[in-house]
């Protein structure tokens, strides 16, 4: 969100301050999918750590032997 002081700002010198400066952040249409997906990574992990644990000592014991 912009402050009133630097819009009026932006206002009074127009040429100092493209009209890019008053829309948001273009990095964010990569940066929120990414985190979504970590989030959904982390979430499924802690939901399934039972089964992740089971598959990974069963191929430890496939591995070793």
């Amino acid at each position: 969100m912009i402050s009133t002081s630097f819009m009026k700002l932006i206002l009074k010198n127009p040429r100092k301050f493209p009209l890019e400066a008053l829309t948001p952040s273009k990095s964010w249409v990569a940066v929120f999918p990414a985190i979504a997906g970590v989030a959904v990574i982390i979430g499924l992990a802690i939901w399934k750590r039972t089964l992740i644990k089971q598959w990974c000592i069963r191929l430890r014991n496939q591995n070793t032997g």
